[in-house]
């Protein structure tokens, strides 16, 4: 104060670096001004519509995925397929954090689309090959509550962990090192089938 100094406006801050990620804590109340600051990231170039846009890119290539995670089942089994798009899906949320522009972001939305997806058919598929069929419709019901309730319960830790830290890397982290935890499971369980069969193929589909 008193020495020709501005505070620069937050529209000046994201005006001089358009690409810097920002953590704004809103502490006035009244009068409101979420829908405010909302115009000015709008204004700003923070559309929702890119946002929006990139979720259905993803959401494109997962029906994709489904199809071809299914197909490739379908080549080398069920258990190798899965593991592939677990990879995937494991270095997608590794990379995520670390990109800003567009072109990147469209990218690995898409990848991640197509892996996610790949992971929830080839999962179904793997558990119907392991099981009776008196016994199938109960499996796949299992499966399917459990893997929704760890999409669920992954969710809300990655929320408590950004929470914490005040930014997402750490929270996409987390994603990827349970994404390498379950790599290590796959493969233990490749390896012990292997050994039973005597290294044959595992879990193909005829």
């Amino acid at each position: 104060r008193g020495q020709d100094l501005r505070i620069p406006t937050l529209q000046d801050v994201l005006q001089r670096f358009p690409e810097q990620r920002l953590l704004v804590e809103i502490k006035q109340v009244e009068p409101p001004m979420e829908a405010a600051l909302c115009t000015l990231l709008t204004d700003a170039g923070r559309s929702t519509g890119f946002a929006t846009s990139a979720l259905m890119v993803l959401m494109f290539c997962g029906v994709a995925g489904r199809i071809l995670g299914g197909r490739l089942g379908d080549q080398i089994g069920a258990l190798p397929a899965y593991m592939i798009m677990s990879f995937g899906q494991t270095i997608s949320v590794f990379w995520f954090p670390f990109l800003d522009g567009a072109a990147g972001l469209y990218l690995l939305a898409a990848f991640f689309g197509f892996s996610y997806s790949g992971v929830m058919s080839s999962i179904l598929v793997c558990t119907r090959m392991m099981v009776t069929p008196g016994y199938s419709g109960r499996a796949m019901s299992i499966t399917s509550f459990f893997g929704w309730a760890g999409m669920g319960l992954g969710g809300f830790l990655g929320g408590v962990i950004f929470d914490f830290f005040g930014r997402y890397e750490p929270a996409f982290a987390f994603a990827a090192l349970m994404g390498v935890i379950n790599l290590l499971v796959l493969a233990a369980f490749q390896s012990r089938i292997n050994r039973h069969r005597g290294g044959g193929a595992v879990l193909s589909v005829a």
